[in-house]
């Protein structure tokens, strides 16, 4: 398996730096790690291989092969299953059991590169053919990203700040990228 990282990411780690404290910023770093691991751990016992793992500045990204589409869908969920598992830890690791929930249900989201689109259109294409499947996914992500969108801009008229529009700048302008390089295939 090869690892790439790009700048971004190093760059995308200082913002945080700046903006999170030390300790939740660890929680986060070790509920993404595990997140990730988890995907693995899937691809690899159902018999795939990962051919390379991409860090960037807006996460990251696993190519694989040999899996067929009913297995493919559970490594996509594998990931955000191993975050809310560790609600478990919830009395000893409060932090982390937090950034696990909050890293599963991020990637729940139906917005792409997340793993929710991923998985609602490889479930979506076991009934509907392969282009309304890819139909469905962008309905639910529009549809995602206006609530979120609503939301923010909601929040910012109550001068609960800028972070939530930020947020779903920051998520509109990786579906964009997700949509324009085609990373909808074979990533996880």
């Amino acid at each position: 398996m090869r690892v790439k990282g790009s700048g971004w990411a190093l760059l995308g780690l200082a913002w945080l730096l700046r903006i999170f404290p030390l300790r939740w910023l660890l929680a986060a770093f070790a509920a993404a790690a595990l997140h990730e691991a988890g995907h693995y751990c899937a691809v690899y016992l159902l018999g795939g291989r990962v051919r390379q793992l991409t860090l960037g500045g807006t996460g990251a990204v696993m190519a694989c092969e040999n899996l067929s589409p009913g297995r493919e869908i559970l490594c996509i969920l594998a990931g955000p299953a191993t975050g809310f598992a560790l609600l478990g830890l919830l009395r000893c690791f409060p932090r982390l059991a937090i950034c696990g929930l909050v890293t599963g249900a991020y990637n729940l989201l139906p917005i792409a590169p997340l793993d929710g689109a991923r998985a609602l259109e490889h479930l979506a294409a076991i009934v509907f053919s392969p282009i309304a499947a890819r139909r469905i996914s962008f309905a639910a992500e529009a549809a995602c990203l206006a609530v979120l969108l609503a939301a923010a801009v909601a929040a910012w008229w109550l001068h609960l700040g800028l972070a939530p529009l930020c947020f779903v700048l920051f998520m509109l302008l990786r579906a964009k990228n997700s949509l324009q390089i085609g990373a909808k295939g074979g990533t996880i």
